[in-house]
């Protein structure tokens, strides 16, 4: 069985010229299981890795993914993207996702460079882990408060590519005391999510989306709420899986992605209607989410 031919079929990288390089950091060491070696013992009654490794982006892209029988497994330590499937969900450095594959979704760069981990998991016993998933959203985790999960996935990595019958095991071992650690982690934030989120960060969440235009910062929530700002964006950012900052600068980059395929306004003039009092941070800014500056990204969009 070898996973490489399917995976590259399955998945699709739109980039920039960069993209090969894309296609090849998502499709990190394709594993092959050698079924005669393995007798009487087959891959998919196991939970094993089709591929799996670090990884590392420096271009922007967008990646979209067929329908697969499969669980995509993604610890971000760099940089931030978006996920789309049912939703869309941001997400930053220090972040783990688990996507069930058999739905198709996309993800893409919001901020790079990108250094992260990914794995794909295969193998019938995933259906026994459905629960994860309510209506087909995606599983989203800070991993480095999980010891379960750190100790779990140190097993996976530095596979070879040619899986032994005792590698197999072990990490059948690993992945499946980290999917049960995961129910137990899903069943005890179902708990928390149960209780009402605090008004602040309703009102916050607000602004953030409705009036990025206008000025904001923590230094005025840490005022209007007499809330420490600190403890605004650590709760903020267990609520909504972003900091404050970074979702107000995201939408606001967004904004001006906008406008400059839209208008011919001026890059300055359009740093100062989406929000950003000095042209140079909104020109760093939006070099950091989209890896160009708002003048290439309108030369590149018009060529």
């Amino acid at each position: 069985m070898d996973y490489k031919t399917l995976l590259a079929h399955s998945v699709r990288v739109e980039g920039t010229p960069a993209e090969g390089n894309a296609s090849f950091a998502l499709l990190v060491n394709p594993h092959s299981y050698n079924e005669d070696m393995l007798s009487p013992f087959r891959p998919m009654d196991f939970l094993h890795l089709m591929s799996g490794g670090a990884s590392e982006i420096r271009s922007p892209f967008r990646a979209e993914y067929a329908s697969m029988d499969a669980h995509l497994l993604l610890i971000l330590h760099e940089g931030s993207l978006q996920i789309t499937n049912l939703a869309s969900l941001n997400v930053s450095a220090g972040t783990a996702l688990l996507v069930d594959c058999n739905r198709p979704f996309s993800l893409i760069s919001t901020g790079l460079p990108l250094r992260f981990e990914i794995y794909m998991v295969a193998g019938r016993d995933l259906s026994t882990f459905e629960v994860l998933f309510p209506v087909g959203e995606t599983l989203s985790f800070t991993w480095k408060d999980l010891p379960f999960f750190r100790y779990g996935v140190n097993s996976l990595r530095s596979l070879p590519e040619s899986i032994s019958l005792t590698e197999m095991l072990d990490v059948h071992s690993s992945l499946t005391s980290l999917y049960i650690g995961l129910c137990k982690e899903r069943f005890r934030r179902n708990i928390q999510d149960s209780r009402p989120l605090p008004f602040y960060l309703k009102e916050m969440h607000s602004m953030t989306c409705n009036f990025f235009t206008r000025p904001y910062s923590l230094g005025m929530c840490e005022e209007l709420y007499g809330i420490s700002r600190y403890r605004l964006c650590r709760e903020y950012s267990a609520a909504f899986g972003i900091s404050p900052l970074q979702d107000l600068n995201l939408h606001r980059v967004r904004k001006a992605r906008e406008l400059l395929v839209t208008t011919d306004m001026k890059v300055n003039e359009i740093g100062s209607a989406v929000g950003f009092e000095n042209t140079t941070h909104f020109i760093n800014i939006f070099r950091k989410t989209y890896g160009c500056t708002p003048g290439a990204f309108r030369r590149q969009y018009r060529s």
